[in-house]
């Protein structure tokens, strides 16, 4: 398999916004966009990233007013970045070590896109672990499963209602 670089899966342009917003100006962008994150830039220069993990961490846990709190102090500074022309494997390799789900994509200085854990494409992440694709495929999708059951538990895997009314006793 051909080492391709970062920039053909990566999207972009990027959502940005600027470190005096508010959290709630910048969780509204990423409501809008269907988005988990805002780059956080002073001009052209790429400063932080605002995510919901840092929504979720840093101002409702520690009780800050999102109308009130700017992005520049719940971001993450200086956020690790990854070149455009980086393999797709070296994206892989740097969000896993780093637990990250997003990572801005930089041209030099210039800002130009971004790559989410959901942009990566099985068949590179078979590649790095040395597993076939399908194997990737099947955890990835058994994890969503599982994830779907903790979030909702009123139901099966099956998404069928669960408890007495849902499923049939094997009693009878």
């Amino acid at each position: 398999m051909p080492l391709r670089p970062v920039r053909e899966i990566m999207s972009g342009p990027p959502l940005c916004c600027t470190p005096g917003e508010t959290v709630q100006e910048a969780c509204r962008r990423m409501a809008e966009s269907c988005c988990g994150h805002v780059l956080v830039c002073d001009g052209e220069r790429l400063v932080g990233i605002f995510t919901e993990r840092d929504l979720l961490n840093r101002v409702i846990a520690a009780g800050h007013d999102p109308a009130r709190c700017p992005v520049e102090k719940a971001m993450t500074r200086n956020p690790v970045t990854i070149r455009a022309d980086a393999p797709i494997r070296e994206a892989i390799r740097v969000m896993d070590e780093g637990s990250f789900r997003y990572l801005p994509v930089l041209d030099g200085e210039r800002l130009v896109g971004m790559i989410s854990a959901k942009d990566l494409p099985y068949a590179e992440i078979a590649a790095v672990l040395g597993v076939p694709a399908g194997t990737v495929r099947s955890r990835i999708a058994r994890g969503r499963r599982l994830l779907a059951e903790a979030l909702d538990p009123g139901r099966d895997r099956s998404g069928n209602p669960a408890g007495p009314a849902g499923r049939q006793s094997w009693s009878r």
